[in-house]
């Protein structure tokens, strides 16, 4: 379950059906970065991990005909 920050921010409503998807990366043997992003259950079915290990989640969503019209990072 997304936390409340997520479910308002995607505007879930009272079904906060989600996906988590979390990447490590690494750079020079050492951890990077971690990216967590909240993808809504019904762009699930666009993302599969091994697609994760080769193309960023807004690629692969946006191969599914889905187009962000705007991102936050924090």
């Amino acid at each position: 379950r997304p936390p409340p920050r997520v479910i308002d921010a995607l505007e879930l409503g009272d079904a906060p059906d989600c996906l988590l998807a979390e990447r490590l990366r690494w750079h020079q043997g050492e951890p990077f970065s971690l990216t967590s992003i909240w993808i809504p259950g019904r762009f699930a079915s666009l993302v599969s991990r091994e697609q994760l290990d080769d193309a960023p989640v807004v690629t692969l969503l946006e191969r599914g005909g889905q187009h962000a019209s705007s991102a936050d990072q924090i």
